[in-house]
């Protein structure tokens, strides 16, 4: 046993008696001695093989997996040498374009993939940012930012986009609507492809969405109905301070 080696090892002389075990304390005693030796002992060799793999793996002498995973293979003059993995080049190939199909599969990617985090700000006379540390209400700005421009501009062509929308904070929250400013009255719907926990089962229609502070979602928007116009994406939620906003959803503490 371990303990045994490492005992010998500081000079103690271990003698072990081979002897029926009663019922009486004493031996008892002696039973679960052995007992907790023998836990000890595994956990011991346990963790010296934990160690001992750390060190190969570390030095690169050790795969991290017990099968081969797919796409690749490990030279036969050296089974057990990592710098031996190669590419399988039929599995390889099959990979990429399994992966192709998935990225073409899902929604718009690339330039038509596009970011947007929501922020309010309070700007002193002098174009700085103002933030009052004893407004524990939570402060609310008077001017909109996305991705840190004030109100910008995104021309846009006339096909799908997909929009990943996060509230920046710090207090304020959205009900966000699209608005055909030369239709005041026309609803325009649109996709809504994930919430803050993650991508839905299927896409829903929706005509807006709400987000509180930190929350995030993503849409897709077809303006190809639209060539030719503008839109805008309109927060029509009231708020007056950083308990929430007039409606139901995100209802005013007082």
């Amino acid at each position: 046993m371990v303990l045994l080696a490492e005992l010998e090892h500081a000079g103690c002389q271990v003698e072990l008696l081979e002897r029926p075990m009663r019922q009486d304390p004493h031996d008892q005693l002696v039973l679960q001695i052995r007992s907790a030796v023998a836990e000890y002992d595994r956990t011991l060799m346990a963790e010296r093989m934990r160690r001992g793999r750390q060190m190969t793996l570390r030095a690169g002498l050790l795969f991290p997996w017990t099968t081969t995973p797919y796409g690749y293979r490990v030279a036969p003059e050296r089974p057990r040498d990592p710098a031996g993995v190669r590419i399988d080049p039929a599995e390889g190939a099959g990979v990429r374009e399994l992966f192709t199909r998935s990225l073409e599969a899902h929604e718009p990617s690339g330039e038509f993939d596009v970011p947007m985090i929501f922020a309010d700000k309070v700007f002193e006379q002098n174009g700085l940012l103002f933030f009052d540390l004893f407004n524990f209400d939570g402060i609310v700005g008077d001017k909109f930012t996305v991705n840190g421009k004030i109100q910008p501009f995104f021309q846009v062509h006339p096909r799908k986009y997909r929009f990943r929308w996060l509230d920046g904070g710090p207090s304020r929250f959205y009900q966000f609507f699209l608005t055909n400013p030369n239709n005041l009255n026309q609803t325009i719907t649109f996709k809504q492809i994930s919430t803050d926990g993650n991508l839905l089962p299927a896409p829903i229609t929706v005509s807006s969405v709400p987000l509180s502070v930190a929350e995030r979602c993503d849409v897709v928007i077809d303006f190809s109905p639209f060539a030719g116009q503008s839109l805008y994406l309109e927060n029509r939620l009231e708020q007056t301070n950083g308990r929430g906003g007039r409606d139901p959803k995100f209802p005013v503490n007082t």
